[in-house]
């Protein structure tokens, strides 16, 4: 199993949770040009993402990702829910995960925040700062020693 606090090497492992193909598409081209050799393993829900966290990775058939990108969409609750898992299993707490949503709901970035999430992006034009945000990411998080979820600044 990856330490999820140090910066991952080139093989980086880039779980993207989408339910639209297009959104899972864009992400893991955008978030998979970080490193020469990622390796990015799309779920379509939160469901699915922890089936690939809690049935894949144990059993050694998949590597623990080095980053969790989650869309939200119109299951937002289960995103969230997803997330409040994340962040109550030890082993998987550590794990930046960056959410992106396009809703008005101010309270949204509270609630990410609170449910664990890493970085929030909630803005109607998301796909305009998908490539600053991965920027941010990798200038911020793995090129500068990243030592924890705290130490990580909202793009």
């Amino acid at each position: 199993m990856r330490n999820a606090t140090a910066a991952p090497a080139d093989n980086a492992v880039i779980l993207i949770v989408a339910g639209e193909a297009d959104d899972a598409r864009c992400l893991g081209r955008i978030f998979g040009s970080v490193w020469s050799q990622s390796r990015v393993v799309t779920t379509r829900d939160g469901i699915e993402a922890l089936h690939y966290l809690h049935c894949e990775v144990p059993q050694r058939k998949a590597p623990i990702p080095d980053l969790i990108v989650l869309s939200l969409d119109s299951s937002e609750q289960d995103d969230l829910a997803l997330l409040a898992m994340l962040n109550a299993d030890t082993a998987f707490r550590r794990l930046p995960t960056i959410v992106i949503g396009q809703s008005d709901d101010a309270s949204l970035d509270d609630k990410v925040r609170t449910y664990g999430g890493t970085i929030m992006i909630n803005n109607r034009d998301i796909r305009s700062r998908l490539v600053e945000t991965r920027d941010v990411v990798a200038n911020l998080w793995f090129e500068g020693g990243r030592n924890g979820r705290g130490d990580v600044s909202r793009a």
